[in-house]
């Protein structure tokens, strides 16, 4: 389940989010995931999140891929996509750390295309 809160509420590390049908209730605790940067140059995605945790970024394009990784002692991560995918404006795609049933933190991104507007006087 995605909610789009558009700034309404800031979704912050530690807290819990209970959602249900009415009967059964369901919650999930925010992880401490943090996505830092996708770099196109280098076709790196890194970030941070708990020491020790599995985290996975997927690209979305021509195809869908996944890699996962461990967070080092430090909580850092990087995720190399140097082989398989070229980030490239108009590439997006996003980083999700699991819990035990399946629920995940996750951070959606995009890389723009450049525009360059020319303005001529005439």
């Amino acid at each position: 389940m995605q909610f789009q809160l558009n700034g309404s509420f800031t979704v912050m590390a530690g807290h819990v989010v209970t959602v249900t049908d009415g009967v059964t209730p369901k919650s999930d605790t925010v992880t401490n995931l943090l996505l830092i940067g996708v770099d196109p140059d280098t076709d790196e995605v890194t970030g941070t999140s708990d020491a020790g945790v599995e985290v996975s970024a997927w690209i979305s394009g021509l195809f869908e891929t996944n890699i996962a990784t461990t967070a080092d002692p430090s909580g850092d991560w990087l995720i190399d996509f140097t082989s398989i995918y070229d980030i490239v404006p108009g590439s997006n795609g996003h980083v999700i750390q699991q819990d035990g049933d399946g629920d995940d933190t996750r951070f959606d991104w995009h890389i723009p295309y450049r525009v360059f507007l020319r303005l001529v006087e005439g």
